[in-house]
């Protein structure tokens, strides 16, 4: 496959790549140059909120609504109390 570099250096992820491997806006790309010139390229997802469900264990229940509306307000969330 072989897509072409813009202006700005912008190039174009071809949709077969994007859909086999899932990439999705917000998806970051690492390159990495080898010692011989050959440029690897890994996929780095974008983590979201639905991600990180489940991530967080607590003895207590907290109130979501009150941890929503301090965390929108800047405040310290603190889910230990």
């Amino acid at each position: 496959m072989e897509t072409k570099v813009y202006k700005g250096y912008q190039t174009i992820i071809p949709s077969e790549i994007r859909k086999k491997l899932g990439i999705k806006p917000e998806d970051k790309i690492v390159w990495n140059l080898n010692e011989d010139g050959a440029v690897n390229l890994n996929f780095k997802k974008q983590k979201t909120t639905k991600d990180l469900v489940g991530c967080i264990s607590s003895k207590n229940k907290p109130n979501s609504v009150q941890l929503k509306k301090q965390s929108q307000r800047g405040l310290k969330v603190d889910i230990h109390r």
